[in-house]
């Protein structure tokens, strides 16, 4: 049944007006922190880990609004997927520091990492930036399968994407992009299967992160930025940071620090926005459970 309805649904609330998703997305948002399900719990528990400074009240505010910044982008990402470059490219208000992705795009000695953190609407953030340049993304297969084909699908429809599996096969491909002067776009934030990681400190607290941008980074000496799209109402500030520098450190363990810390610095705009809704702090090397 998830196979027929989940998509029936994205495609519904794609013809539907964009504040009217985001209204919906606020009374799901709601409802989720009143259920007191697992979604808020987990927000709760990353936000007791990450914002120790704040107090109890001012985390519960924080993790309802996280929970309805999800829950919108729940309810727009149909709209992002199906309604097409134009409708994407009108919903775009204000561009931050673009002139520093055109230049490395246009720059094809070196080829060009973007880091995509899980932050605001990173679906709107990716398609856009495969529509500007060819990248090559690698590709997980949702934890719902049902949704599989409907990701891929929506995902190639920027004409320059091309999607690799989470295998060595994809890594090569993205190696042999960047090498090619091409640009590549990776998840930073997610926690990397098996032997994938080192324990790096985000807001502090260890947390299991992937090392595969910073083999990238020796291998191919790529140009890196952070892409995001950050909503503001119903339209979207399009932005990209720089790491900072440490990311380049040729120590696996520091390069992920600092890959996490450029990462604090974008929660920082807006800490709702963040998806505190995943478990970033499972696989502690010391076998505690912070989600128990």
């Amino acid at each position: 049944m998830k196979l027929y309805i989940i998509p029936l649904l994205l495609r519904l609330f794609a013809r539907l007006p964009l504040p009217l998703c985001h209204a919906l997305g606020a009374l799901a948002g709601r409802l989720l922190y009143l259920c007191r399900g697992r979604e808020r719990r987990v927000t709760e528990r990353n936000l007791a880990l990450c914002y120790p400074q704040l107090s109890d009240q001012k985390r519960q505010q924080l993790a309802r609004r996280s929970l309805i910044e999800t829950a919108k982008w729940a309810f727009e990402v149909g709209a992002v997927w199906f309604r097409g470059a134009r409708w994407r490219q009108r919903r775009i208000v204000e561009f931050r520091n673009l002139n520093w992705f055109t230049q490395a795009a246009a720059d094809k000695e070196r080829g060009l990492l973007l880091l995509m953190p899980h932050y605001g609407n990173w679906e709107l953030a990716g398609m856009w930036a495969a529509e500007q340049a060819p990248a090559t993304c690698i590709y997980r297969t949702p934890r719902r399968a049902a949704l599989d084909p409907l990701v891929r699908r929506a995902r190639l429809a920027a004409p320059q994407s091309t999607l690799v599996p989470a295998t060595a096969r994809g890594v090569l491909a993205v190696l042999r992009a960047l090498k090619r002067g091409e640009m590549t776009i990776i998840l930073p934030d997610q926690v990397p299967p098996g032997e994938g990681g080192v324990h790096a400190e985000f807001f502090g607290v260890p947390a299991y992160t992937q090392t595969l941008v910073h083999s990238l980074i020796q291998k191919t000496r790529p140009q890196v930025l952070l892409i995001y799209a950050r909503r503001i109402g119903a339209r979207f500030e399009l932005g990209f940071m720089r790491p900072e520098e440490g990311i380049y450190s040729t120590d696996a363990q520091e390069s992920a620090r600092a890959m996490n810390r450029t990462i604090e610095k974008l929660c920082a705009l807006d800490p709702a926005q963040y998806q505190w809704e995943y478990k970033r702090f499972k696989h502690q090397a010391d076998g505690r459970d912070y989600y128990e």
